[in-house]
């Protein structure tokens, strides 16, 4: 995938750090509630997207 429409995870939230690994920060969160929440904060912050993996785990993709 090449061009100015390239999506670039920016970060990841997790309740279960086995869960995530690579290049990208990866944020803790106690629980579900907490995990959605700074999902949708970050993805604020970032100018971003949250997608939530149905695994509890959400990344933040730049648009």
């Amino acid at each position: 995938m090449t061009g100015t429409g390239d999506k670039r995870i920016l970060a990841v939230v997790t309740g279960d750090m086995g869960l995530a690994a690579g290049g990208a920060p990866i944020f803790l969160g106690r629980g579900e509630r907490e995990c959605e929440q700074m999902a949708e904060s970050l993805s604020r912050i970032l100018d971003s997207m949250a997608h939530h993996l149905e695994n509890g785990t959400y990344i933040i993709v730049s648009q």
